[in-house]
């Protein structure tokens, strides 16, 4: 998995012209916490990311449809940020483990709704 990330890493901070093959990371998510506390989702939450070092992108296909994502790479991990047309902020995370947290923040007529999502991520 270390490989993987230190892969993951490279090919997503300095896309060579050599990468013709995309990467996709599957995310799934079992828990969550929110304004009432963490528990079990009935069913698990999903997300994936495919890089294209081809066009030096990266998108995020979800329950709430796709999108183009910003990266930054961190010590150890990758983070992916999306802003949506409505000015949330979402955010995955995930380490050299694959172990991830995946963050929407979000208002709603001025209330404050947070969500944290807790799983793994796998790399194809």
């Amino acid at each position: 998995m270390t490989k993987t990330i230190i892969l993951l890493l490279a090919m997503t901070t300095t896309v060579p012209s050599v990468w013709a093959e995309s990467l996709t990371i599957e995310c799934t998510y079992s828990t969550f916490s929110d304004k009432d506390g963490r528990r079990e989702l009935s069913e698990p939450f999903e997300v994936t990311f495919i890089i294209d070092p081809a066009k030096e992108s990266v998108y995020v296909v979800g329950d709430r449809g796709s999108g183009k994502v910003d990266q930054v790479a961190g010590e150890g991990g990758l983070s992916f940020i999306e802003i949506t047309d409505n000015g949330s902020v979402i955010t995955t995370t995930f380490d050299s483990n694959g172990a991830s947290v995946h963050s929407r923040n979000t208002t709603l007529n001025g209330i404050l709704i947070p969500w944290q999502y807790y799983g793994r991520c796998i790399f194809k």
